[in-house]
């Protein structure tokens, strides 16, 4: 099994002195920016531009080719409102936060920036459409880097059950300062303890993982406020940074998996924003914004159509087979692969597979047939080395696209999105091989694109990604304003079949 150790990580991040405030005073939207920190760690991050005064006066050009980028926006938690930092995941679904005087030490700056320490995630999919067809049972195994970014949790286990040993033996070696910020629930008037469920667990892709116990307490995010938000307070964790996970009910800790004494479900804070009347839908749009920009936004409750171009099209989330399973994760059917150059074309392959539009995840992982035709079609190939475990291609002299079909449309992704250069002619290809039929469309695919989250509808509405600061703010009332039906919302995944080169999405 092939993985990469040189992927550079991103996180979207709510921290820092991000507001949330009605998106172009429309009510019923709620809008909370992000601004992009640069850095081998988040500690050692800081927001900058592509060019900075140097002391001379002189513009002086920073390298950000081989640095984390994090996107940071604030929130205050309890009576009175304590800021944190959170990682905002579009992939897990609980809110954790780490206790003041518990045990979290983060992670080895330099295993951070290079990836090297890579967890496996094993994971069970049973897919089938939004409108109900059975589809076979898919299991596929993730590999995920270190660091900040979490590529998808693992299932997690009954709370209760401690950590590996040697894990907690590490983190139990010292009090650190997460750089999340430390929670004081006996700060708090508004926290309240939760004795009646199974504690917290949860655990990701990376290794990184959090244990303690379940709460409430008020939320406040700029200009928007929630009563009673359900949080998980962790009294143990090897992360540094905490995450504020906002996919569907069915993925929080506290109900999947099969190890749990007492199974619950509770209203996570996109539910919490309808059920309180904030935002008129389970919706969300997600503009993470272009490479060299400071900022983006995240919008409840509405979409921006200033932030897309061309058609915005919509997809069925796909699902578990039986009609009593959950809705998990934000996961569609990616009908094909190519590339574009500024005078030619070429499709990969039209053979379906399964994608996961993960927000907290930094790069883009590809069954592996589809990850090699890529990087052969660079030149490239992957490079066993030790020391490079990657794709290795001969760097492009211009910028082409790499283009995802999902049936009918095409999302153009800059191929530079995927590129760092190592210094002698060649650069790493930050795309990693999965095992089997389905991938991960993390950031690098994010960035070009315009993505809004309907989780009322149980579909994903997709756009080519409009770089304009400018705004055109509607409130999502019903079906997303402005999407249409894709041409092949109908053709969605059916099982496992052999990738073959060639076709047509142009």
């Amino acid at each position: 099994m092939k993985f990469s150790s040189n992927i550079l990580k991103y996180g979207i991040v709510a921290a820092g002195a991000a507001k949330v405030a009605l998106a172009g005073g429309v009510d019923g939207v709620g809008k909370i920016p992000f601004s992009k920190r640069y850095g081998k760690s988040f500690d050692e991050s800081r927001q900058i531009s592509f060019s900075e005064k140097g002391t001379g006066g002189d513009d002086q050009e920073i390298d950000i080719s081989n640095q984390n980028v994090y996107y940071t926006a604030s929130i205050y938690l309890g009576t009175p409102g304590q800021e944190l930092t959170l990682l905002l995941d579009t992939g897990s679904s609980d809110l954790w936060i780490p206790q003041k005087g518990g045990y979290h030490c983060q992670s080895d700056s330099d295993d951070a920036t290079k990836g090297k320490s890579s967890g496996i995630a094993s994971q069970l999919f049973s897919i089938a459409s939004a409108e109900g067809g059975p589809s076979p049972s898919l299991t596929t195994t993730l590999i995920g880097s270190s660091g900040g970014s979490h590529p998808d949790p693992l299932e997690p286990t009954n709370s209760n059950v401690q950590p590996p040993a040697a894990i907690t033996a590490s983190a139990l070696e010292e009090s650190c300062q997460s750089s999340s910020g430390n929670f004081d629930p006996n700060s708090s008037s508004s926290f309240n303890k939760n004795d009646t469920v199974d504690g917290f667990f949860i655990e990701y892709g990376d290794n990184s993982y959090a244990s303690g116990y379940w709460a409430t307490d008020d939320l406040t995010v700029g200009d928007i406020s929630v009563k009673d938000m359900t949080i998980a307070v962790a009294d143990d964790t090897n992360s540094s940074v905490a995450v504020f996970g906002i996919s569907y009910r069915g993925l929080e800790s506290s109900v999947f998996g099969d190890n749990l004494h007492d199974p619950h479900e509770y209203e996570n804070f996109p539910y919490l924003l309808k059920d309180q009347g904030i935002v008129k839908r389970n919706a969300y749009s997600l503009y993470l914004n272009s490479a060299g920009a400071s900022d983006g936004n995240i919008l409840f409750g509405g979409v921006d159509h200033n932030k897309y171009s061309g058609d915005l099209y919509t997809l069925p989330v796909l699902k578990g087979q039986e009609d009593s399973d959950p809705w998990e994760r934000f996961v569609v059917t990616v009908q094909g692969i190519g590339i574009k150059g500024s005078e030619t074309q070429n499709t990969l392959t039209t053979t379906p597979f399964i994608g996961l539009l993960d927000s907290g995840t930094t790069a883009v992982y590809l069954p592996e047939p589809v990850a090699d035709m890529v990087a052969n079609a660079y030149g490239g190939s992957f490079d066993d080395d030790p020391e490079v475990q990657s794709y290795v291609i001969s760097c492009p002299s211009d910028d082409e696209k790499i283009v995802f079909n999902f049936g009918g449309f095409n999302i153009e992704t800059s191929l530079s999105n995927y590129i760092t250069d190592n210094g002698n002619g060649q650069c790493i290809l930050n795309i990693s091989p999965t095992s089997d039929y389905m991938g991960i469309l993390g950031d690098s695919f994010l960035r070009d694109s315009y993505v809004v989250y309907d989780m009322d509808n149980n579909e994903i509405s997709l756009a080519q990604a409009n770089f304009d600061s400018s705004e055109d703010v509607e409130a999502i009332t019903g079906p997303v304003p402005g999407a249409t039906k894709a041409p092949g919302y109908s053709s969605t995944y059916s099982g496992p079949q052999t990738f073959q080169t060639g076709g047509n999405i142009f």
